[in-house]
């Protein structure tokens, strides 16, 4: 890969367009060019520009991340940016391009990116991709699968760095891992060993649960297994002695409730006849009522008929006085009309003579109205003119006051602008820049010499630690050499102690014990399993006692439902007779109604065909009976659907038993069911005791045996695991202090290495502090020596303060002394212009004056003028009173007009009324007296002597309903309670049939049964206790079992990790990260010699110093020897070598890294941004003839660098030249 050209746009420092175009003279006639100028001024910008435009990122920064950093990116000021490269990969040219832009708001778009194939002439291009992810993947291929941080390596010489690492003052493995960025090394070292802790922390906690499961011993769970056979045998046989005496305590109970019953219903009937007697006149006054009902529409219609003769009267006579007041109304109403047409005519003649002066005198109003307007304008003229003239004298003496103040302040600038001649070079120069520039260099020189400092403090203090922990390690080796031998004495015990023979290992004695553990594991196991099923058992018991408590609930609820059933029925009987009376009345009142018509065919003196008679006094009665037909028809309605609803709810109560006699089978089957599981699990039970031959029937009756034996055997086998673990604890033991033994003497070796490491980096840092010390003082005199020429003394950074403070105040007061000459101008010409408006002003006042003179005189004529014919203030207000006059006379008389109308038309509406109820009043009376004596003559049949009777015989409809309701009641509650009767005694004689014991025994019986529940639900608890005991025993065999398959899988994962720990495994990350690095060098080294051959001739080359890595130190094996073939190829310290070799190896190790980073890419363009500045003269010249060599090999090589002496040796230069304001400029030169 290599540059063509580089394009750019405000980045950095660089304000405006630059274009370096590698393909022109002069940098293409020399692959070595010099990137020069002040610090500060952007050199690094070019770097930069390369980066952004393959990458869009730039190295400087350290996350590599510029979404953040837009504003040290794009120049100050400026709103968009781009760089741009040309470069060539395989023959074949290509364009990368980056550009930023700000938004109309200020903020920042989102950057773009472009890659374009360019064709062989240039002048056109093919677009490849605009996507950044799509960009970056083509970049890479592009670049023979460089990616970012590998293409800076490659092109980015890090040659100061490695500068750095040659000389050791730091941990050379931190340096070159910074360097080649190897930092994953150290991330999987330390990977490994947390893994490993972590499956060590597992391990231990699963041990210790499993440590914590107590099993019993197959012989309790044996026993547990006999004792709940047997007191399962004692359960059934006592609950069917149970079932059998609570059948006999159910009948009996049954026949004390009908004995109950019996006298209850005797009780209910006398109760029933004692209401029928006191109700006897009641039913006679309904009988009565039934009567007279059917004459109450005929009564209601004579009501109605005088209630309406008696309206019609009082209508009359209101009528009759409201005629005669209209009538003297009328007469009032016309006495007024002719008075008022008089007094109208008398006002219309003399408002008719009154509009002849009003046409005059306003014509006068309005020539008055105008010359006043004239004249008020006139006067408001002159008061403005007055104004005016005051306002513009007023304004020539301000500004002259304000003249005489600008010329003294005019003139005290221009003396300070003269005192401070001396300022004025501050003013559009670079100085205060500079000078910055050179407090920051200084401050930077400060921070160094400060570090350098609590360095050499760090060091020192490190060397007293590294002594003090040379005599810790040796007084921990004599503790630990102790303790050693204190473990293995306790080993030998512990053999004694347990009668194991010493001779043996410790892994022969680990598995005797673990074929014991396991062994007696067994024995727990089978034991669990007979606790488990004695649980099971225990919990069918309860279901038992459940299934028999719920089919005892559900005959309660039957035998509810029977007496719920019972008087379901008989409440159905009573609606059903209340329907049929409903319905006979509603037929009786309908025959009747259809009677009503036939009776009006009947002939005085013919028989009638019904009964025969020939007299016939209802002949001409009319009777209405459609409300009580209506009012029968709505009772027998409500009485039916009474009816359907109980039905309904008899229906449900008949489902409701046929539901509950099919739970009550379902019960006696589930019961069938549980007894079944019930023997299962008990021949379950014998069977595991057979075959796995366990010794628990002398004991599995015996209450909580098994469960101990079960116990007895956990206890065993945790016995055996704690023996396991400690034998395995005192072998660790052991093993741990042979191992800290071995370590304690690694790190003594370690600590002296270190000592003597840290003693030789104090003696470095006494050196660095000098040398900062040297170049301070010299920043300082320069800085000095400026600020004198300025007569500052104070020191930085006050000093720039003050420098900034002082060009401000000059170019402040230059800025000042502009504006008062111009400010001097303005006010001589505002004083003219003032002067000249004041005379204008005048000379139109004197004008106004004459005007306003000769307009007064006019006035005073036309005033008299109307004067003379109007003496009135104003003529339209008394035109427009005599027209209000007239109008008010016009008002009133039509007023009285349309009254007298109104009064004619309600005396006729009011008069035609009156006959119509003349008429109506006559009909009305003849109509009473036809229908009165026909009614009376009728009544009079059935036993009634007036009209007031029959309205006393008529019952409220809701009281005669409540009489007819208790009648039916009574009737049927006689009839229901006798049979009630006749029910009891039937069912009496056939339960006690049923009876085997006398009914006297009845508390006898119940005690019996009570005592018998008492013992069932003991039994069930002792049942539910063992074989709950039994299935816990399940459940902590398979735990224990779970757990040891998860010991024996960490076990594994322990010892995979502990493997890989103690190969590349270390908390820090150093002993994977060393080692790694240390193939890294080797190969580092090998692709370096070919570069340093090229520098020296051949003379020398690099070889890595052979160490051990199990007994060095780390940092041993990253130590590199100087080969010297001159010299019978002698091995010497890289510290040996001259500044100028130093560099040369620091330079072919840079290269190195290039070509390793580089892979299988060609990099023909390389830069290199440090290590000149701290080289002498002839150290220079050598690091410029080697660079020549590389440019001779057909390398572009750009150096970026200020010094002086490379200005002078490299022809080819990039320019970058400070211009003020924080800007610089690109230039390329040839010297």
């Amino acid at each position: 890969m290599k540059i063509l050209s580089i394009h750019l746009k405000n980045l950095n420092s660089l304000k405006g367009v630059y274009h370096i175009n590698f393909e022109t003279s002069p940098l293409k006639d020399s692959g070595l060019f010099l990137i020069t100028g002040n610090t500060g001024a952007g050199k690094s910008t070019i770097l930069d520009a390369i980066t952004l435009a393959l990458f869009g990122l730039v190295p400087r920064f350290e996350d590599m991340n510029i979404g953040k950093k837009e504003n040290q990116i794009l120049t100050h000021g400026c709103q968009d940016c781009f760089a741009e490269i040309e470069f060539e990969s395989l023959q074949i040219v290509y364009r990368a391009s980056w550009s930023l832009r700000k938004t109309r708001t200020g903020s920042f778009a989102d950057s773009k990116r472009e890659l374009a194939q360019l064709s062989p002439d240039r002048k056109s291009s093919k677009i490849l991709a605009t996507k950044k992810k799509a960009v970056d993947k083509l970049i890479e291929q592009l670049l023979g699968g460089l990616d970012f941080k590998r293409f800076t390596r490659s092109v980015l010489l890090a040659q100061g760095e490695f500068a750095q690492f040659l000389k050791g003052t730091k941990d050379r493995s931190t340096i070159l891992e910074r360097i080649t960025n190897s930092d994953r090394y150290s991330k999987i070292s330390i990977a490994a060993f947390e893994r490993h802790k972590e499956a060590q922390l597992e391990l231990e906690k699963l041990k210790e649960q499993n440590a914590n499961i107590q099993l019993l011993s197959p012989e309790e769970k044996a026993l547990l297994v006999e004792q709940l056979q047997s007191v399962q045998q004692q359960y059934s046989t006592q609950e069917e002695v149970l079932t059998s005496q609570q059948e006999q305590l159910q009948i009996m109970l049954k026949l004390e409730g009908l004995q109950q019953e019996k006298k209850e219903l005797s009780v209910q009937l006398a109760a029933i006849l004692e209401k029928q007697e006191v109700a006897q006149p009641y039913f006679e006054q309904l009988a009565l009522h039934s009567k007279a009902i059917e004459f109450k529409p005929a009564l209601e219609e004579l009501e109605q008929i005088q209630k309406q003769l008696k309206t019609a009267l009082q209508e009359i006579q209101e009528l009759e006085a409201s005629t005669s007041t209209t009538k003297t109304q009328l007469q009032t109403l016309n006495v007024e009309k002719e008075q008022l047409t008089q007094q109208y005519k008398t006002a219309k003649e003399a408002y008719a003579a009154f509009e002849q002066v009003y046409d005059k005198v306003v014509k006068l109003d309005a020539q008055i109205e105008t010359e006043e307007k004239i004249a008020q304008s006139l006067a408001k003229d002159l008061s403005a003119l007055a104004e005016s003239a005051a306002v513009k004298n007023k304004l020539i003496q301000v500004a002259g006051q304000e003249k005489k103040e600008l010329l003294k302040t005019q003139i005290a600038t221009t003396k300070w602008l003269e005192a401070h001649q001396f300022y004025a070079p501050l003013v559009g120069s670079d100085t205060i820049f500079e000078v910055k520039n050179q407090y920051k260099e200084l401050q930077k020189h400060q921070e160094n010499l400060n570090a350098t400092h609590k360095k050499q403090l760090s060091t020192q203090h490190k060397i007293k630690e590294q002594a003090i922990l040379a005599q810790k390690l040796q007084l921990n080796l004599d503790k630990n050499s102790a303790i050693l031998a204190k473990e293995q004495q306790a080993y030998a015990a512990f053999c004694k102690e347990y009668h194991l023979d010493p001779s043996l290992t410790h892994e022969e004695h680990l598995t005797y014990i673990q074929e014991q553990s396991s062994n007696m594991g067994q024995l727990l196991e089978e034991l669990t399993k007979v606790e488990e099923e004695r649980k099971k058992h225990q919990e069918l018991l309860g279901q038992l006692i459940t299934i028999d408590e719920d089919i005892e609930s559900k005959q309660t609820e039957l035998e509810n439902l029977d007496k719920l059933f019972l008087d379901q029925e008989l409440q159905l009987i009573n609606i059903r007779n209340q329907e049929a009376y409903y319905e006979l009345v509603y037929q009786g009142l309908l025959e009747k109604n259809n009677l009503s018509a036939l009776r009006g065919q009947l002939e005085e003196g013919a028989e009638c065909p019904l009964c025969y008679s020939t007299q016939q006094p209802f002949r001409n009665l009319k009777i209405d009976i459609n409300y009580a037909l209506k009012k029968a028809d709505q009772d027998r309605t409500k009485a039916k659907t009474s009816r359907e609803k109980l039905e309904q709810k008899y229906l449900d109560i008949i489902s409701t038993q046929r539901l509950i006699f099919s739970n009550i089978q379902d019960l006696q089957k589930s019961k069938t069911v549980v007894l079944n599981n019930l023997t299962n699990i008990e021949e379950k039970i014998r069977s595991i005791i057979e075959q796995k031959q366990l010794y628990v029937a002398p004991f599995i009756h015996q209450k909580n045996a098994l469960k101990v034996q079960i116990e007895d055997t956990a206890t065993g086998v945790k016995k055996l695991l704690e023996l396991e673990r400690t034998l395995q604890k005192i072998h660790q033991k052991i093993q741990n202090s042979q191992k800290d033994d071995e370590n304690i003497n690694i790190q003594i070796r370690q600590n002296d290495l270190y000592l003597k490491d840290f003693k030789q980096q104090k003696e470095e840092q006494t050196l660095e502090i000098a040398h900062y010390q040297q170049t301070i003082e010299a920043v300082q005199k320069t800085v000095k020596k400026q600020l004198l020429s300025y007569h500052i003394q104070e020191d930085l950074p006050k000093a720039i303060d003050l420098l900034e403070q002082y060009r401000n105040s000059y170019a402040e007061q230059i800025e000042q002394q502009q504006q008062q000459a111009a400010q001097l101008e303005h006010l001589n010409l505002k004083l003219n212009n003032t002067q000249e408006q004041i005379t204008d002003i005048q000379e139109k006042e004197q004008r106004k004056k004459e005007a306003a003179t000769a307009l007064q005189t006019a006035l005073k004529q036309l005033q008299t003028s109307r004067d003379d014919l109007f003496s009135g203030s104003s003529i339209h207000e008394a035109k427009e009173g005599k027209i209000a006059q007239l109008d008010e006379l016009s008002r009133v008389v039509e007023t009285n007009k349309q009254q007298v109308q109104e009064l004619e038309q309600v005396q006729a509406t009011n008069l035609g009324i009156l006959s119509e109820k003349q008429k109506q009043q006559t009909q009305f009376q003849l109509l009473l007296d036809k229908k009165r004596p026909a009614l009376l003559q009728a009544i009079q049949q059935i036993g009634l002597d007036d009209l007031e009777q029959l309205k006393t015989s008529i019952l409220d409809p809701t009281i005669a309903q409540r009489i007819a309701q208790q009648q039916q009641d009574l009737t049927q509650q006689h009839n229901l309670t006798s049979e009630q009767q006749a029910l009891n005694a039937q069912q009496y004689e056939t339960i006690v049939k049923t009876l085997s014991l006398p009914l006297e025994d009845k508390e006898q019986t119940q005690q019996a049964c009570e005592q018998l529940q008492v013992q069932l639900k003991e039994l069930l608890v002792q049942i539910g206790s063992i074989t709950e005991k039994l299935r816990y025993q399940t459940l902590q065999e398979e735990k224990n079992k779970t757990l040891l398959d998860q010991i024996s899988h960490y076990k594994k994962e322990v010892d995979r990790w502990a493997a890989l720990k103690e190969i590349i495994g270390s908390k820090d990350g150093k002993k994977f990260r060393v080692f790694a690095q240390s193939i890294t060098l080797t190969k580092l080294i090998q692709l370096a010699n070919k570069h340093l051959r090229y520098f020296i001739n051949g003379r020398y080359y690099l070889e890595k110093r052979f160490a051990d890595y199990q007994d060095k130190r780390p940092n041993n094996i990253l130590e590199i020897d100087i080969v010297d073939t001159f010299q019978a190829n002698n091995k010497r310290p890289l510290n040996t070598l001259s500044g100028g070799e130093s560099f040369l190896a620091s330079l072919a190790l840079a290269l190195g890294l290039s070509d390793l980073a580089g892979g299988q890419a060609t990099i023909e363009s390389l830069f290199i941004d440090e290590g000149f500045g701290t080289l002498d003269a002839d150290t220079l010249q050598v690091a410029i003839r080697a660079l020549q060599t590389l440019e001779s090999k057909g390398k572009t090589i750009g150096i970026i660098s200020h010094i002086e002496q490379l200005k002078q040796n490299i022809s080819t230069q990039i320019h970058v030249v400070k211009k003020g304001g924080g800007f610089s400029q690109l230039k390329v030169t040839e010297v």
